[in-house]
């Protein structure tokens, strides 16, 4: 892989074959998501194709499969693909190697499912079968693996050196964000895209969404488009994908409180939006015995 040209910190991580013989459960992190817990994905990569990409463009995303799914249809510069998760970045260390080493669509899927049934307990744990997951990843019409000429796109990306794959805490210190400043202004790159998934609302546990904010506010710019997935209501639901252009969203998630209606058989409950907080409103979840709720931030959980 790729030397990073600027001093981003923390952004080591243990090679393959350093690592090929410690690929079991017990190892390191948490099995990563391969198959994607959110809706929408193919609306938004249809809706991304009347927005114009940069030509000094540059891509920076988490998770896993839209990542390939979106560098297969839009143009860049440099793609950062980034997870906190040793298990996520040793995945994207296998598909590198393994897409260099296969000009063949087939002969990539074919190794792909060998290396991935090799370290089962390291990539699945308890997650996904992995017949499921080649399925969903082969017969998906948006899919980077569906067709012959996406494959050789990302495989373009990767032997021309254009996606780098980063250890990158978005909701930590601002550190290596400022880094990426730096890089894109010494360049004359621009943010083209911001891929986040669902980690917001996992950010939102551990009432990190401040440090959220202040990170992207460093590298996006007015034209930047800002991608992730939010529920419709908090903790129900799928995660839907979203696109969001000159300004950040609101990471907030929609929550729902009960309330009665009357009707002839009595008190109906019903659901309904709570009002918009106030900015300065600290959001604290309870518990029905009105303690805090336990909720242990994991950024891993975040369809990683």
């Amino acid at each position: 892989m790729e030397s990073i040209n600027f001093n981003l910190t923390a952004t080591k991580h243990t090679t393959f074959q350093e690592t090929a013989d410690h690929r079991t459960s017990a190892a390191p992190g948490e099995p990563p998501y391969l198959k994607t817990t959110e809706s929408g994905h193919a609306e938004s990569l249809e809706k991304l194709k009347t927005i114009p990409s940069k030509d000094n463009g540059v891509y920076l995303g988490f998770a896993f499969e839209f990542n390939y799914h979106l560098l297969a249809e839009r143009p860049i510069q440099k793609a950062y693909i980034c997870d906190i998760n040793p298990r996520m970045l040793a995945l994207y260390e296998d598909i590198e190697r393994l897409v260099l080493q296969n000009e063949d669509r087939n002969a990539f899927i074919k190794a792909f499912k060998s290396e991935l049934g090799t370290h089962s307990e390291y990539y699945f744990g308890l997650s996904e079968p992995l017949e499921e997951v080649l399925t969903h990843l082969t017969t998906l019409e948006h899919s980077w693996l569906a067709s012959d000429r996406k494959y050789e796109t990302i495989r373009e990306l990767y032997r021309n050196h254009k996606i780098v794959h980063l250890s990158l805490n978005v909701g930590g210190s601002n550190v290596q964000f400022q880094e990426i400043a730096q890089e894109l202004q010494k360049n004359r790159w621009v943010l083209d895209c911001v891929y986040l998934s669902n980690i917001p609302e996992w950010l939102y546990h551990n009432e990190r969404l401040d440090a959220l904010r202040d990170n992207l506010s460093l590298i996006i710019s007015a034209d930047t488009v800002l991608i992730d997935a939010k529920k419709e209501f908090w903790e129900a639901g799928m995660p839907k994908v979203r696109i969001t252009r000159g300004e950040l969203p609101d990471f907030k998630p929609n929550k729902r409180r009960k309330t009665r209606v009357l009707s002839r058989q009595g008190f109906a409950q019903r659901f309904t939006p709570y009002p918009q907080p106030p900015s300065h409103s600290s959001l604290t979840l309870k518990t029905t015995n009105n303690t805090q709720a336990p909720f242990p931030f994991s950024a891993l959980d975040a369809d990683f």
